[in-house]
């Protein structure tokens, strides 16, 4: 983290340099840009598996910041390839079906997670923008994001017939999350010039998840027909392959383009 930190510090001061080199350099002459942004980021998980058994239990408020870099295509200043590199904040709440260990016995319960994943981000997309309108230009974009897992943690509570069992909070869940996120990326934005090549932007944005963000380890209690877990041979419960979910985002985005 230290490491990405320090990159993203460092192509901030390269991209303030290229602003002071080419402070006269109207907007629609360049080729390359540079640009900083901060997003709060509203994100959730999209459950899917057999008959139901997770839900997805709530939304969670994270932040998203880094570098944008555009690569104009052709000679048009109206089309570019937008990428970059940002350090994601993302999670979400789910519920299911799952035991704990009381007096020497498994009871069944149901265990609600808050999951809170951090992703170093790359979007690959392609922008494309209206003439200038005055001193704005409106922009959409259109592509996809993958994301490496940098840190995954978790808290947790079981319930049973209104049995409150003790909670455990940011608990290392890296076990039961997937390394990597794919999502498709939506966004819709404008820019404003205030000198030169320098622009002001907003953005807002819809992204959805390709991909299962859990791992295979994370596996449910195997029911029977009663609904009652089915022990193994030292009496704790089978467990089945059952947890999928993708994490869907909704970002409104603020930076500047150097």
């Amino acid at each position: 983290m230290k490491k990405i930190a320090l990159f993203i510090v460092a192509l901030a001061a390269y991209s303030t340099a290229i602003s002071q080199d080419s402070s006269n350099t109207s907007d629609s002459n360049q080729k390359f840009r540079l640009g900083l942004s901060f997003s709060p980021v509203l994100s959730w998980f999209a459950t899917s598996g057999d008959a139901g058994l997770v839900q997805p239990d709530g939304t969670r408020l994270n932040i998203a910041f880094g570098l944008n870099t555009d690569f104009r295509i052709g000679e048009n200043s109206q089309y570019y390839f937008s990428t970059g590199l940002f350090l994601l904040n993302t999670g979400g709440s789910i519920r299911h079906d799952y035991f704990v260990e009381d007096g020497g016995q498994f009871v069944l319960t149901e265990r609600t997670s808050d999951f809170r994943v951090n992703y170093v981000n790359i979007p690959v997309t392609i922008m494309l923008r209206t003439q200038e309108i005055g001193y704005s230009r409106y922009f959409g974009r259109v592509g996809f994001d993958a994301g490496v897992s940098t840190k995954s943690t978790y808290d947790y509570r079981d319930t049973r017939d209104g049995i409150d069992y003790p909670q455990v909070e940011d608990e290392d869940s890296s076990d039961l999350t997937s390394l990597f996120r794919f999502g498709l990326r939506v966004e819709a934005g404008f820019e404003y010039n205030i000198g030169g090549s320098t622009n002001l932007f907003f953005t807002a944005a819809y992204n959805h998840g390709l991909n299962n963000v859990f791992s295979k380890d994370y596996e449910l209690p195997k029911l029977d027909g009663n609904n009652e877990f089915i022990p193994s041979d030292d009496g704790s419960p089978q467990t089945e392959r059952r947890v999928k979910a993708s994490t869907n985002l909704f970002t409104i985005t603020a930076g500047a383009y150097f």
